[in-house]
């Protein structure tokens, strides 16, 4: 994986799970040595888009709270990534799409990016947040 991959999938993972996460913990989720995890939160660091902290990292700005929203986002992370990653291959340009405030589907939200212009209507507040992006 390239070193500017990596950084957009840091920052998509510190945005998700909205806590604190340690290098070891980001080097087994992205399959990548923590020197190179390291190298890149240095990086993530001087751009201002993380705060360092001891042994990992946090996202800049407001801080991370860890709610029940956020711990269900996280919980089979790998596996809701991939139905995220796999339903959004299934959305055409244009479509309009209902989509509701579940841990699951927060995960397609990540991977909409691409299939723009879309029209969605949801109830959740961190989804509005995420396709803003």
């Amino acid at each position: 994986m390239k070193p500017s991959l990596r950084k957009t999938e840091i920052l998509k993972l510190l945005r998700t799970l909205q806590r604190e996460i340690k290098v070891g913990e980001l080097a087994h989720m992205l399959n990548v040595s923590a020197l190179s995890i390291r190298r890149d939160l240095d990086q993530l660091n001087e751009e201002k888009a993380i705060i360092r902290t001891y042994g990992g990292c946090m996202i800049a700005g407001r801080a991370a709270l860890e709610t029940e929203y956020h711990l269900k986002v996280g919980h089979h992370f790998n596996l809701k990534q991939e139905i995220g990653r796999v339903a959004a291959e299934q959305i055409e340009p244009g479509s309009t799409l209902l989509i509701n405030d579940g841990s699951t589907t927060f995960h397609l939200a990540t991977h909409l990016g691409q299939k723009a212009p879309l029209t969605v209507y949801t109830n959740s507040l961190a989804m509005i947040v995420e396709l803003g992006r």
